[in-house]
Protein backbone atom coordinates (compact mmCIF):
# COMPACT_ATOMS: atom_id res chain seq x y z
CA UNK A 1 0.00 0.00 0.00
CA UNK A 2 1.34 3.39 -1.08
CA UNK A 3 1.83 6.41 1.15
CA UNK A 4 3.76 9.62 0.57
CA UNK A 5 7.36 9.26 1.74
CA UNK A 6 8.47 12.74 0.72
CA UNK A 7 7.03 15.74 -1.12
CA UNK A 8 8.56 18.83 -2.69
CA UNK A 9 6.39 21.59 -4.15
CA UNK A 10 7.66 24.71 -5.91
CA UNK A 11 5.58 27.67 -7.13
CA UNK A 12 2.23 25.88 -7.00
CA UNK A 13 -0.67 28.33 -6.46
CA UNK A 14 0.30 30.15 -3.21
CA UNK A 15 3.17 27.77 -2.39
CA UNK A 16 6.67 29.19 -2.94
CA UNK A 17 8.52 26.10 -1.85
CA UNK A 18 7.63 23.32 0.56
CA UNK A 19 9.77 20.27 1.11
CA UNK A 20 8.48 17.83 3.70
CA UNK A 21 9.01 14.26 4.86
CA UNK A 22 5.85 13.13 6.69
CA UNK A 23 6.05 11.07 9.85
CA UNK A 24 3.20 9.09 11.32
CA UNK A 25 -0.17 8.34 9.77
CA UNK A 26 -1.83 11.71 10.43
CA UNK A 27 -0.25 14.96 9.23
CA UNK A 28 -1.85 18.16 10.52
CA UNK A 29 -1.17 21.22 8.38
CA UNK A 30 -1.69 24.53 10.20
CA UNK A 31 -1.55 28.16 9.23
CA UNK A 32 -3.66 31.24 8.68
CA UNK A 33 -6.31 31.53 5.98
CA UNK A 34 -4.64 32.22 2.64
CA UNK A 35 -1.20 31.05 3.82
CA UNK A 36 -1.04 28.16 1.33
CA UNK A 37 -2.42 25.17 3.27
CA UNK A 38 -5.01 24.34 0.62
CA UNK A 39 -2.42 24.91 -2.10
CA UNK A 40 -0.21 22.20 -0.58
CA UNK A 41 -3.10 19.74 -0.46
CA UNK A 42 -4.13 20.65 -4.02
CA UNK A 43 -0.57 19.98 -5.19
CA UNK A 44 -0.73 16.52 -3.59
CA UNK A 45 -4.14 15.87 -5.16
CA UNK A 46 -2.90 16.90 -8.62
CA UNK A 47 0.41 15.11 -8.15
CA UNK A 48 -1.33 11.83 -7.39
CA UNK A 49 -4.32 12.28 -9.72
CA UNK A 50 -2.87 14.01 -12.75
CA UNK A 51 -3.91 17.13 -14.62
CA UNK A 52 -7.64 16.36 -14.37
CA UNK A 53 -7.38 16.54 -10.57
CA UNK A 54 -5.69 19.96 -10.51
CA UNK A 55 -6.83 23.60 -10.56
CA UNK A 56 -7.20 25.58 -13.76
CA UNK A 57 -4.29 27.86 -12.77
CA UNK A 58 -1.70 25.84 -10.85
CA UNK A 59 1.36 28.11 -11.37
CA UNK A 60 2.07 30.81 -8.77
CA UNK A 61 1.57 34.35 -10.06
CA UNK A 62 4.70 35.76 -11.69
CA UNK A 63 6.36 32.35 -12.21
CA UNK A 64 6.90 30.40 -15.42
CA UNK A 65 6.20 26.95 -14.02
CA UNK A 66 5.44 24.89 -10.96
CA UNK A 67 7.00 21.56 -10.01
CA UNK A 68 5.63 18.88 -7.71
CA UNK A 69 7.74 15.87 -6.73
CA UNK A 70 6.16 13.06 -4.69
CA UNK A 71 8.00 9.96 -3.51
CA UNK A 72 5.95 6.84 -2.81
CA UNK A 73 7.32 3.32 -2.17
CA UNK A 74 9.21 2.23 -5.30
CA UNK A 75 8.35 5.28 -7.41
CA UNK A 76 8.93 9.02 -7.85
CA UNK A 77 6.26 11.21 -9.43
CA UNK A 78 7.43 14.44 -11.12
CA UNK A 79 4.83 16.85 -12.39
CA UNK A 80 5.50 20.16 -14.16
CA UNK A 81 2.85 22.78 -14.93
CA UNK A 82 3.70 25.67 -17.27
CA UNK A 83 2.18 29.13 -16.94
CA UNK A 84 1.24 28.95 -20.64
CA UNK A 85 -0.86 25.82 -20.02
CA UNK A 86 1.74 23.18 -20.73
CA UNK A 87 1.77 20.03 -18.61
CA UNK A 88 4.42 17.32 -18.18
CA UNK A 89 4.28 14.15 -16.10
CA UNK A 90 7.01 11.62 -15.33
CA UNK A 91 6.94 8.55 -13.12
CA UNK A 92 10.25 6.85 -12.36
CA UNK A 93 10.80 3.51 -10.69
CA UNK A 94 13.38 2.78 -7.98
CA UNK A 95 16.09 2.38 -10.63
CA UNK A 96 15.34 5.78 -12.18
CA UNK A 97 13.69 4.33 -15.29
CA UNK A 98 10.68 6.25 -16.60
CA UNK A 99 7.31 4.51 -16.88
CA UNK A 100 5.86 4.84 -20.37
CA UNK A 101 2.23 5.25 -19.27
CA UNK A 102 2.59 7.68 -16.39
CA UNK A 103 -1.05 8.79 -16.21
CA UNK A 104 -2.27 5.19 -16.35
CA UNK A 105 -0.01 4.49 -13.39
CA UNK A 106 -1.65 7.33 -11.42
CA UNK A 107 -5.09 6.10 -12.42
CA UNK A 108 -4.26 2.67 -11.03
CA UNK A 109 -3.46 4.22 -7.63
CA UNK A 110 -6.62 6.25 -7.19
CA UNK A 111 -10.10 4.84 -6.57
CA UNK A 112 -13.47 6.31 -7.54
CA UNK A 113 -13.78 8.51 -4.45
CA UNK A 114 -10.33 9.94 -5.07
CA UNK A 115 -8.02 11.87 -2.76
CA UNK A 116 -10.68 13.78 -0.83
CA UNK A 117 -13.24 12.05 1.47
CA UNK A 118 -15.53 15.01 0.79
CA UNK A 119 -15.99 13.51 -2.68
CA UNK A 120 -18.35 10.90 -1.21
CA UNK A 121 -20.35 13.51 0.73
CA UNK A 122 -20.61 15.67 -2.42
CA UNK A 123 -22.01 12.85 -4.58
CA UNK A 124 -25.72 12.80 -5.27
CA UNK A 125 -27.67 10.34 -3.15
CA UNK A 126 -28.04 7.76 -5.92
CA UNK A 127 -24.28 7.69 -6.61
CA UNK A 128 -23.57 7.37 -2.85
CA UNK A 129 -25.89 4.37 -2.62
CA UNK A 130 -24.34 2.69 -5.68
CA UNK A 131 -20.82 3.15 -4.31
CA UNK A 132 -21.69 1.85 -0.83
CA UNK A 133 -23.35 -1.23 -2.37
CA UNK A 134 -20.16 -1.83 -4.38
CA UNK A 135 -17.92 -1.45 -1.31
CA UNK A 136 -20.10 -3.90 0.65
CA UNK A 137 -20.03 -6.27 -2.35
CA UNK A 138 -23.81 -6.18 -2.66
CA UNK A 139 -24.81 -6.85 -6.28
CA UNK A 140 -28.47 -5.98 -6.77
CA UNK A 141 -28.21 -5.62 -10.56
CA UNK A 142 -30.47 -8.59 -11.33
CA UNK A 143 -32.90 -7.69 -8.57
CA UNK A 144 -32.99 -4.04 -9.71
CA UNK A 145 -33.61 -5.14 -13.30
CA UNK A 146 -36.34 -7.56 -12.22
CA UNK A 147 -37.85 -4.90 -9.97
CA UNK A 148 -37.78 -2.42 -12.84
CA UNK A 149 -39.62 -4.88 -15.11
CA UNK A 150 -42.25 -5.55 -12.46
CA UNK A 151 -42.55 -1.81 -11.73
CA UNK A 152 -43.23 -1.06 -15.41
CA UNK A 153 -45.66 -3.99 -15.72
CA UNK A 154 -47.47 -2.92 -12.55
CA UNK A 155 -47.63 0.66 -13.87
CA UNK A 156 -49.16 -0.57 -17.16
CA UNK A 157 -51.62 -2.80 -15.29
CA UNK A 158 -52.65 0.03 -12.98
CA UNK A 159 -53.18 2.28 -16.00
CA UNK A 160 -55.43 -0.44 -17.47
CA UNK A 161 -57.26 -0.72 -14.13
CA UNK A 162 -57.81 3.05 -14.07
CA UNK A 163 -59.02 3.12 -17.69
CA UNK A 164 -61.39 0.15 -17.27
CA UNK A 165 -62.71 1.43 -13.93
CA UNK A 166 -63.46 4.80 -15.57
CA UNK A 167 -65.29 3.02 -18.43
CA UNK A 168 -67.24 0.86 -16.00
CA UNK A 169 -68.15 3.88 -13.89
CA UNK A 170 -69.82 5.51 -16.90
CA UNK A 171 -71.81 2.40 -17.82
CA UNK A 172 -75.11 1.01 -16.46
CA UNK A 173 -76.00 -2.59 -15.63
CA UNK A 174 -79.73 -3.45 -16.03
CA UNK A 175 -81.56 -5.91 -13.82
CA UNK A 176 -84.24 -8.42 -14.97
CA UNK A 177 -83.08 -8.19 -18.58
CA UNK A 178 -82.54 -11.25 -20.85
CA UNK A 179 -78.94 -12.28 -21.42
CA UNK A 180 -79.38 -12.27 -25.24
CA UNK A 181 -80.98 -9.80 -27.63
CA UNK A 182 -84.51 -10.72 -28.77
CA UNK A 183 -85.65 -11.00 -32.40
CA UNK A 184 -88.00 -8.23 -33.58
CA UNK A 185 -88.71 -10.01 -36.87
CA UNK A 186 -90.33 -12.93 -35.05
CA UNK A 187 -92.70 -10.56 -33.25
CA UNK A 188 -93.55 -8.82 -36.54
CA UNK A 189 -94.48 -12.19 -38.09
CA UNK A 190 -96.68 -12.97 -35.11
CA UNK A 191 -98.46 -9.63 -35.49
CA UNK A 192 -99.06 -10.33 -39.21
CA UNK A 193 -100.49 -13.77 -38.51
CA UNK A 194 -102.74 -12.38 -35.79
CA UNK A 195 -104.03 -9.66 -38.12
CA UNK A 196 -104.83 -12.23 -40.84
CA UNK A 197 -106.64 -14.44 -38.32
CA UNK A 198 -108.67 -11.47 -37.13
CA UNK A 199 -109.61 -10.58 -40.73
CA UNK A 200 -110.57 -14.17 -41.49
CA UNK A 201 -112.61 -14.37 -38.30
CA UNK A 202 -114.48 -11.23 -39.31
CA UNK A 203 -115.15 -12.56 -42.75
CA UNK A 204 -116.50 -15.84 -41.42
CA UNK A 205 -118.72 -14.09 -38.91
CA UNK A 206 -120.21 -12.04 -41.74
CA UNK A 207 -120.93 -15.21 -43.69
CA UNK A 208 -122.66 -16.74 -40.69
CA UNK A 209 -124.76 -13.66 -40.18
CA UNK A 210 -125.80 -13.73 -43.83
CA UNK A 211 -127.00 -17.30 -43.74
CA UNK A 212 -128.67 -16.95 -40.37
CA UNK A 213 -130.60 -14.02 -41.81
CA UNK A 214 -131.54 -16.12 -44.79
CA UNK A 215 -132.83 -18.90 -42.53
CA UNK A 216 -134.98 -16.48 -40.60
CA UNK A 217 -136.40 -14.99 -43.77
CA UNK A 218 -137.28 -18.34 -45.18
CA UNK A 219 -138.82 -19.91 -42.12
CA UNK A 220 -142.24 -18.69 -43.30
CA UNK A 221 -141.64 -20.68 -46.46
CA UNK A 222 -140.64 -23.82 -44.56
CA UNK A 223 -142.54 -26.21 -46.58
CA UNK A 224 -141.46 -24.73 -49.83
CA UNK A 225 -137.96 -24.06 -48.84
CA UNK A 226 -137.15 -27.20 -46.72
CA UNK A 227 -134.47 -28.20 -49.05
CA UNK A 228 -133.04 -24.72 -49.10
CA UNK A 229 -133.14 -24.54 -45.31
CA UNK A 230 -131.42 -27.87 -45.04
CA UNK A 231 -128.72 -26.75 -47.43
CA UNK A 232 -128.30 -23.48 -45.60
CA UNK A 233 -127.99 -25.29 -42.25
CA UNK A 234 -125.38 -27.56 -43.71
CA UNK A 235 -123.48 -24.59 -45.10
CA UNK A 236 -123.77 -22.71 -41.81
CA UNK A 237 -122.55 -25.76 -39.91
CA UNK A 238 -119.55 -26.00 -42.18
CA UNK A 239 -118.63 -22.39 -41.60
CA UNK A 240 -119.10 -22.83 -37.85
CA UNK A 241 -116.68 -25.75 -37.96
CA UNK A 242 -114.11 -23.63 -39.77
CA UNK A 243 -114.56 -20.86 -37.22
CA UNK A 244 -114.05 -23.28 -34.34
CA UNK A 245 -110.89 -24.57 -35.91
CA UNK A 246 -109.36 -21.09 -36.20
CA UNK A 247 -106.63 -20.15 -33.58
CA UNK A 248 -107.63 -17.48 -31.13
CA UNK A 249 -105.88 -14.27 -32.27
CA UNK A 250 -103.46 -12.50 -29.88
CA UNK A 251 -104.15 -8.99 -28.73
CA UNK A 252 -102.44 -6.88 -31.40
CA UNK A 253 -102.25 -3.85 -29.12
CA UNK A 254 -100.19 -5.86 -26.60
CA UNK A 255 -97.97 -7.19 -29.39
CA UNK A 256 -97.37 -3.65 -30.70
CA UNK A 257 -96.40 -2.51 -27.19
CA UNK A 258 -93.90 -5.37 -26.97
CA UNK A 259 -92.50 -4.37 -30.39
CA UNK A 260 -92.03 -0.81 -29.14
CA UNK A 261 -90.21 -2.09 -26.01
CA UNK A 262 -88.00 -4.72 -27.65
CA UNK A 263 -85.34 -2.28 -28.92
CA UNK A 264 -84.99 -0.74 -25.47
CA UNK A 265 -84.67 -4.23 -24.00
CA UNK A 266 -82.07 -5.23 -26.58
CA UNK A 267 -80.11 -2.04 -25.87
CA UNK A 268 -80.02 -2.95 -22.22
CA UNK A 269 -78.94 -6.50 -23.11
CA UNK A 270 -76.02 -5.11 -25.12
CA UNK A 271 -75.09 -2.77 -22.28
CA UNK A 272 -75.13 -5.65 -19.79
CA UNK A 273 -72.88 -7.73 -22.04
CA UNK A 274 -70.41 -4.81 -22.37
CA UNK A 275 -70.59 -4.14 -18.63
CA UNK A 276 -69.73 -7.77 -17.82
CA UNK A 277 -66.88 -7.68 -20.36
CA UNK A 278 -65.30 -4.55 -18.85
CA UNK A 279 -65.85 -5.86 -15.31
CA UNK A 280 -64.00 -9.06 -16.27
CA UNK A 281 -61.10 -7.09 -17.75
CA UNK A 282 -60.98 -4.88 -14.64
CA UNK A 283 -60.78 -7.91 -12.36
CA UNK A 284 -57.99 -9.39 -14.50
CA UNK A 285 -56.04 -6.11 -14.57
CA UNK A 286 -56.35 -5.79 -10.79
CA UNK A 287 -54.99 -9.32 -10.38
CA UNK A 288 -52.02 -8.53 -12.66
CA UNK A 289 -51.26 -5.31 -10.76
CA UNK A 290 -51.46 -7.22 -7.47
CA UNK A 291 -49.06 -9.91 -8.78
CA UNK A 292 -46.48 -7.28 -9.75
CA UNK A 293 -46.97 -5.52 -6.42
CA UNK A 294 -46.24 -8.78 -4.59
CA UNK A 295 -43.18 -9.40 -6.80
CA UNK A 296 -41.83 -5.92 -6.01
CA UNK A 297 -42.37 -6.51 -2.28
CA UNK A 298 -40.49 -9.80 -2.49
CA UNK A 299 -37.61 -8.15 -4.35
CA UNK A 300 -37.47 -5.34 -1.79
CA UNK A 301 -37.33 -7.94 0.99
CA UNK A 302 -34.42 -9.71 -0.75
CA UNK A 303 -32.53 -6.42 -1.10
CA UNK A 304 -33.25 -5.59 2.53
CA UNK A 305 -31.84 -8.98 3.62
CA UNK A 306 -28.71 -8.44 1.52
CA UNK A 307 -28.19 -4.96 2.97
CA UNK A 308 -28.88 -6.14 6.52
CA UNK A 309 -26.18 -8.81 6.20
CA UNK A 310 -23.67 -6.49 4.48
CA UNK A 311 -20.32 -5.61 6.00
CA UNK A 312 -20.37 -1.80 5.98
CA UNK A 313 -17.04 0.06 6.28
CA UNK A 314 -18.52 2.24 9.06
CA UNK A 315 -20.92 1.23 11.82
CA UNK A 316 -24.21 3.10 11.50
CA UNK A 317 -24.26 3.19 7.69
CA UNK A 318 -27.36 1.87 5.97
CA UNK A 319 -30.00 2.64 3.39
CA UNK A 320 -33.35 4.43 3.57
CA UNK A 321 -36.56 2.96 2.14
CA UNK A 322 -35.86 5.07 -0.98
CA UNK A 323 -32.41 3.45 -1.34
CA UNK A 324 -30.38 6.47 -0.22
CA UNK A 325 -27.40 6.23 2.14
CA UNK A 326 -28.15 6.85 5.82
CA UNK A 327 -25.93 7.30 8.85
CA UNK A 328 -27.37 6.53 12.28
CA UNK A 329 -30.84 6.31 10.67
CA UNK A 330 -30.79 9.80 9.08
CA UNK A 331 -29.91 10.69 5.49
CA UNK A 332 -26.15 10.98 5.06
CA UNK A 333 -26.63 14.38 3.41
CA UNK A 334 -28.22 15.58 6.66
CA UNK A 335 -25.39 14.35 8.89
CA UNK A 336 -23.06 16.91 10.45
CA UNK A 337 -19.95 17.98 8.53
CA UNK A 338 -17.75 16.22 11.09
CA UNK A 339 -19.72 12.99 10.67
CA UNK A 340 -19.52 13.26 6.88
CA UNK A 341 -15.75 13.75 7.11
CA UNK A 342 -15.27 10.72 9.37
CA UNK A 343 -17.48 8.46 7.25
CA UNK A 344 -16.02 9.87 4.03
CA UNK A 345 -12.53 9.01 5.24
CA UNK A 346 -13.55 5.38 5.70
CA UNK A 347 -15.22 5.31 2.28
CA UNK A 348 -12.24 6.96 0.58
CA UNK A 349 -9.88 4.38 2.08
CA UNK A 350 -12.18 1.51 1.13
CA UNK A 351 -12.15 2.70 -2.50
CA UNK A 352 -8.39 3.27 -2.61
CA UNK A 353 -6.78 -0.09 -1.79
CA UNK A 354 -3.46 0.89 -3.42
CA UNK A 355 -3.08 4.58 -2.56
CA UNK A 356 -3.64 4.98 1.19
CA UNK A 357 -3.55 8.79 1.09
CA UNK A 358 -6.48 11.10 1.70
CA UNK A 359 -6.85 14.69 2.83
CA UNK A 360 -9.39 16.60 4.91
CA UNK A 361 -9.65 20.32 4.16
CA UNK A 362 -12.14 21.19 6.88
CA UNK A 363 -10.13 19.86 9.80
CA UNK A 364 -11.07 22.87 11.91
CA UNK A 365 -14.66 21.56 11.97
CA UNK A 366 -13.57 18.39 13.76
CA UNK A 367 -13.74 18.26 17.53
CA UNK A 368 -11.20 16.42 19.70
CA UNK A 369 -13.20 13.17 19.53
CA UNK A 370 -13.31 13.37 15.76
CA UNK A 371 -9.56 14.00 15.57
CA UNK A 372 -9.00 10.98 17.80
CA UNK A 373 -11.24 8.87 15.55
CA UNK A 374 -9.37 10.02 12.44
CA UNK A 375 -6.10 9.00 14.16
CA UNK A 376 -7.60 5.58 14.94
CA UNK A 377 -8.77 5.18 11.33
CA UNK A 378 -5.30 6.05 10.00
CA UNK A 379 -3.56 3.67 12.43
CA UNK A 380 -6.05 0.87 11.94
CA UNK A 381 -5.84 1.01 8.12
CA UNK A 382 -2.14 1.99 7.98
CA UNK A 383 -3.12 5.05 5.96
CA UNK A 384 -1.86 8.57 5.59
CA UNK A 385 -4.40 11.32 6.34
CA UNK A 386 -3.49 14.96 5.74
CA UNK A 387 -5.64 17.40 7.73
CA UNK A 388 -5.82 21.12 7.02
CA UNK A 389 -6.55 23.29 10.07
CA UNK A 390 -6.74 27.02 10.64
CA UNK A 391 -4.28 26.98 13.52
CA UNK A 392 -0.86 28.41 14.38
CA UNK A 393 -0.32 26.13 17.36
CA UNK A 394 3.04 24.56 16.56
CA UNK A 395 2.65 22.02 19.36
CA UNK A 396 -0.54 20.62 17.83
CA UNK A 397 0.41 20.89 14.12
CA UNK A 398 2.97 18.76 12.25
CA UNK A 399 3.86 21.66 9.98
CA UNK A 400 2.65 25.23 9.64
CA UNK A 401 2.46 26.96 6.26
CA UNK A 402 3.33 30.66 6.39
CA UNK A 403 3.41 32.83 3.28
CA UNK A 404 3.79 29.80 0.98
CA UNK A 405 6.60 28.09 2.89
CA UNK A 406 7.08 25.91 5.95
CA UNK A 407 7.26 28.12 9.01
CA UNK A 408 10.87 28.59 10.12
CA UNK A 409 12.36 27.66 6.73
CA UNK A 410 13.61 30.65 4.75
CA UNK A 411 13.56 30.62 0.95
CA UNK A 412 14.44 33.08 -1.76
CA UNK A 413 11.63 35.23 -3.16
CA UNK A 414 11.71 33.28 -6.45
CA UNK A 415 13.08 29.91 -5.60
CA UNK A 416 12.51 28.21 -8.95
CA UNK A 417 13.13 24.47 -9.27
CA UNK A 418 16.15 22.36 -9.80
Amino acid sequence: MSKILKIKVVDFKKIKVVEYTPEGNVIKIGGKNGAGKSSLLDSIKMGLGGKKAGPSKPVRDGQEKSITEIDIPGYKIIQTNMANGGYYLKVKDANGASIATAQAFLNSLEGQVGFDPHAFANMDQKAQAEMLLEICEIDTTKLDSLRGDNFENRRDANREVKTLAAQLNGMESHKDIPTEEQSASNLVVRIGVSQKLTEESGRLNKEIEKFVSSISAKEDEIKRLQDDIHECKVAAGSFRQQLAELDKPENTDTLKEELDQIEDTNRKVRENIRYDEIAGKLEKAELIADEHDQAISKIDEQKADMIQNADFPVDGLGFSDDGFVTYNDILFSQASTAEQIRVGARIALAKNPKLRVIHIKDGSLLDSDSHAEIQNIADETDSQIWIECVSEDADDMDLIIEDGTVQGVEVEESVGAE
